[in-house]
């Protein structure tokens, strides 16, 4: 197992619906894994811990520069590297990194850290998020002159608002960001590239990822990411670019004396072992693989993809996608199933239970169902297939449906409602009685 020693420790602190514990051999070709340590996070933490699952305002240092809306909070790695016995002279591994939460915190506790990732604008955060190489008193002083470039070209303007080029306005969510928003945006991105200096630039730009995202845009994220109701005709787009730099620089500052601790990032697909990950030098895995139901990431950084560079196009889009893994059907081709869920009842029953995931308002859609159906006969045939569809009613309360085929036609077979409650109101007891 080239790059890994033998006694290498994997936990798998977010696991997809009926991802097991994975593996790789010579070539990164995933395999059941064997004779190794693994954890699942809901199996091995307390139930306050899985109570705790959001970025706790005390670790916002670097995760909070970025990252994506259900990222696991730091406190779950920090966890593992507690459990193996993971400090200075160890590396960590995550081959699935996303927007760098293993990687940061492992920098924060003084840890090596390696990461892979698919997506360009994630592998982009991961790197910027643990290059902390940088003076922070001129961080700021570049920002506030580049903020001040901004205003000044605002200011100044007289012509007709700055818009994309339409192949790639043609990228973006309908109504994702509104014309005024994505002005600013596209003002400010024009100074932050005129910065020489490529590090305090790329800090620049992620800054300009958060604030599209987060403070221009119509974005909302549930099920899927998708646009809001109400729409943001103006937003504070320098003032908030300009406080997050500010709150950057101060993360730098605060953790400077680890800015040394090497942590690397590679832009690849994990099946393939970069060349330079030494033999034997990985002593954990801690990672959240992406989940197996063909999840479209690039829709989830799309305008932040775009107003970065990273897409350019349709066919750059389309290229992108195909590097992905896709699950086909014989006589059906590509097919898109949201989630897979495994169960097995008292008697021993095996079930899988393909679930379509849906916002207010979309449509449970036939064509999909037909899909999810021949996916679970083509690749669960010895297994009982119930598909489900789950759709947001309103922010808390969600409508769950059980499908059946019957005389050859799809019909609702049960629905019912369940309200969301928030992790606080949750007792232990409460907990450990769920996962029983």
């Amino acid at each position: 197992m080239n790059g890994f020693k033998p006694q290498v420790m994997l936990a798998q602190v977010a696991s997809p619906s009926y991802n097991s514990g994975v593996w790789f051999d010579e070539s990164m070709r995933m395999r059941p894994m064997t004779q190794m340590t693994f954890e699942l996070a809901e199996e091995s933490l307390a139930p306050e811990d899985l109570r705790h699952n959001k970025l706790k305002d005390t670790d916002r240092a670097f995760h909070d520069w970025y990252r994506f809306v259900l990222s696991y909070p730091p406190h779950l790695v920090r966890t593992y590297f507690s459990r193996f016995g993971l400090g200075t002279g160890h590396l960590v591994l995550d081959p699935f990194c996303g927007t760098g939460t293993t990687l940061v915190e492992a920098k924060k506790n003084g840890i090596q850290s390696y990461g892979i990732e698919a997506n360009p604008m994630a592998c982009f955060a991961s790197e910027v998020k643990t290059s902390w190489c940088i003076d922070p008193e001129e961080l700021v002083k570049h920002a506030k002159m580049v903020c001040r470039r901004a205003w000044r070209a605002l200011n100044d303007w007289n012509g007709p608002l700055k818009t994309l080029p339409p192949e790639q306005e043609q990228l973006l969510l309908a109504h994702s960001i509104d014309p005024v928003p994505l002005h600013k945006c596209l003002l400010l991105r024009n100074e932050i590239l005129r910065t020489s200096d490529l590090v305090v630039r790329e800090v620049g730009l992620l800054g300009l990822a958060f604030v599209s995202v987060f403070v221009a845009s119509n974005l909302k994220f549930g099920p899927e990411v998708g646009v809001g109701a109400k729409r943001k005709m103006d937003a504070p787009v320098f003032e908030s670019w300009l406080s997050k730099v500010i709150e950057m620089a101060s993360d730098v500052r605060q953790f400077a004396s680890l800015a040394s601790v090497i942590s690397r990032c590679t832009l690849g697909d994990a099946r393939q072992i970069p060349s330079d990950l030494a033999p034997g030098s990985v002593d954990a895995v801690i990672t959240s693989p992406p989940y197996p139901n063909e999840k479209d990431y690039t829709r989830t950084t799309r305008l932040e993809s775009v107003l970065l560079g990273f897409l350019h196009d349709k066919q750059e889009l389309r290229a992108f996608k195909q590097s992905h893994l896709r699950t086909s059907v014989e006589g059906i081709g590509q097919v898109e199933t949201d989630e897979l869920y495994v169960g097995v009842n008292k008697t021993g029953e095996q079930f899988i239970f393909p679930l379509q995931a849906k916002g207010a308002r979309d449509k449970v859609g036939i064509v999909q169902l037909e899909q999810d159906l021949a996916l679970c006969e083509s690749k669960f045939p010895a297994l009982t297939c119930h598909p489900l569809a789950a759709q947001f009613v309103q922010d808390d309360l969600i409508a769950l449906f059980e499908f059946e085929r019957s005389e050859g036609a799809i019909s609702i077979k049960e629905e019912k409602h369940y309200r969301l409650v928030p992790n606080e109101d949750l007792s232990d007891d409460e907990i450990a009685h769920y996962r029983s």
